[in-house]
C-alpha cells in the first residue's frame, strides 16, 4: 500500500511543532450547518454526518498512551532530540473516531540487536465498557514497523480502515512490541505516532417524514 505524500507532509509540520516533552491532538471540527440534497423522485434526504466529539486525527508518543499492558523498559538515548522507549507489550492511544481513510506514521530508533519490529494495530472499540483499555481486545494489524539507526526516520501507510472500522464509531492506535527473554534483542525503540485522517462524506437515508420534521 502506498503513503500519501500530503499526509506525510500535515505529520511532520505536526511533529516540528512539539518538543520532547509536550504533545497536541489535532481535531476535526464538527461541521456548522447541516447540507442536504432533497431528491423529489424517491422522495429521499441526504446529508453528512457530522465529527462527534472525539478527535480524528492524533500525534504522540508513549507518555501520552491511554493505558498500557506493557513493561517500559530503559530510554534509548544517544544524540537524538527525540526521547525513544523500549517495552515489552502493548501500548494504546484512544479514543478516535473513523472518519474515513487515514495514513498511520510511527517513528522508531533501531539497534543492532533487534530481532522484532512494532506491530502497528488498528482496535474497533464501539461496543466496549466505557473506560475499557483496548489491549484487552482483538486488532488488525495493519503495518509493521522496524525502525532506523536514523533519529528522525518515519514509517508510512495508507489504510482504510472504513472495511473493519464504521464511520462514526471510536477505536484505538494500538503497538506491540516483544523481546527475547532475559535478552537485549527485541523492537525498536518507540519515538512517536501519527494520525492524519482524510475525511470521506458518509450519507444517510431519511424518510420524507424525517425530512419536513427538521423544519417543523
Amino acid at each position: 500500500m502506498g503513503t500519501s505524500q500530503d499526509s506525510v507532509q500535515v505529520a511532520t509540520e505536526i511533529f516540528q511543532a512539539l518538543d520532547t516533552e509536550r504533545y497536541t491532538t489535532r481535531r476535526t471540527p464538527a461541521p456548522s450547518s447541516v447540507c442536504w440534497v432533497l431528491c423529489l423522485a424517491g422522495f429521499v434526504a441526504w446529508w453528512p454526518l457530522p465529527a462527534v466529539g472525539q478527535p480524528a486525527n492524533l500525534a504522540a508518543c508513549p507518555g501520552d498512551a491511554y493505558c498500557r499492558d506493557a513493561i517500559v523498559g530503559g530510554l534509548i538515548h544517544l544524540d537524538c532530540p527525540r526521547r525513544y522507549t523500549l517495552f515489552v507489550g502493548r501500548m494504546a492511544w484512544y479514543p478516535l473516531r473513523c472518519v474515513g481513510p487515514i495514513t498511520v506514521g510511527v517513528n522508531a530508533l533501531a539497534t543492532f540487536s533487534d530481532r522484532f519490529p512494532l506491530y502497528v494495530e488498528i482496535v474497533p472499540m464501539d461496543g466496549r465498557p466505557s473506560g475499557a483499555c483496548p489491549t484487552a481486545y482483538p486488532g488488525k494489524v495493519v503495518m509493521v514497523a522496524r525502525g532506523s539507526l536514523n533519529c528522525d526516520y518515519w514509517e508510512y501507510i495508507d489504510i482504510d480502515i472504513t472495511q473493519f472500522v464504521p464511520l462514526g464509531s471510536n477505536y484505538a492506535l494500538q503497538l506491540t512490541a516483544f523481546d527475547t527473554s532475559g535478552e537485549i534483542e527485541g523492537s525498536p525503540g518507540l519515538g512517536c505516532v501519527s494520525v492524519v485522517s482524510h475525511p470521506v462524506s458518509a450519507v444517510v437515508p431519511s424518510s420524507w417524514g424525517q425530512v419536513k420534521a427538521l423544519f417543523r
